[in-house]
C-alpha cells in the first residue's frame, strides 16, 4: 500500500489526478480515469491539458524525460551495495556498456540519494502540513536542478559514444509518456 506524503490536488493546475511522492520517492497517482487508453494513437485521443508522447513526442521537454527516466532507473540502495541486475539491463538497454555503465551506476546512485532527500525536505516543510503551495515552486526549481546537475554528471563521466546513446535513448523513451501540460 502506498502512502501518500505528498499532495497537492489544488496546487498544480492542469494535473488529471492527485500526485503523491510514496516513500520510494517514485510519484503515483490517485484514482482517476486513464486519459488515454492502451489501442493505438489512432483509436484515442489525449484528454485536454494532457501531452501525449506516442503523438507529440516532441512537446514533452528533454529535462522532463531524462527525470522521468533518472527515476525510472535509479532505485534505492538500502543496505545493497550491488547495483541490481535491473539497473545494469535498463543501462545496457539504453546502449551503455562496460566503464559507461559502471559510471552511470554510481552517477545514478548520487541521484538516487539527492532526490530522496530533496523529497524528504519537501515533506517535513511546514506547507506541506498546511496543505499550502507555498514551497512547491521552490521544491520544483530544486528538483530541476538537480536533474540538470545528474545530466551534466552524465555528459563528463560517460563516453562520447555512451552519451550519444543514451540522450538518443532517453529523447526515445518520450513516446511512451504522459504528462500534463502544466506539470513539466
Amino acid at each position: 500500500m502506498t502512502e501518500a506524503v505528498f499532495a497537492a490536488p489544488a496546487v498544480v493546475a492542469g494535473l488529471a489526478a492527485v500526485l503523491a511522492i510514496a516513500p520510494g520517492g517514485r510519484a503515483t497517482r490517485g484514482a482517476a480515469p486513464q486519459a488515454v487508453s492502451k489501442g493505438s494513437a489512432s483509436q484515442a485521443a489525449p484528454a485536454p491539458g494532457i501531452i501525449d508522447g506516442r503523438l507529440d513526442p516532441q512537446d514533452i521537454p528533454n529535462s522532463t524525460a531524462y527525470r522521468l527516466w533518472l527515476l525510472a532507473a535509479s532505485e534505492s540502495r538500502t543496505g545493497a551495495v550491488a547495483p541490481t541486475a535491473r539497473t545494469e539491463a535498463m543501462l545496457m538497454d539504453a546502449g551503455l556498456r562496460g566503464g559507461d555503465v559502471a559510471a552511470a551506476i554510481a552517477i545514478l546512485s548520487r541521484f538516487e540519494k539527492k532526490y530522496q532527500a530533496l523529497i524528504a525536505a519537501y515533506n517535513r516543510s511546514p506547507e506541506v502540513f498546511d496543505r499550502s503551495s507555498s514551497g512547491l515552486a521552490d521544491f520544483l526549481a530544486r528538483r530541476d536542478a538537480l536533474v540538470a546537475a545528474t545530466r551534466a554528471e552524465l555528459i563528463a563521466g560517460l563516453s562520447a559514444p555512451g552519451q550519444s546513446r543514451l540522450d538518443a535513448f532517453v529523447k526515445g523513451q518520450k513516446r511512451y509518456m504522459r504528462i500534463s501540460r502544466g506539470v513539466k
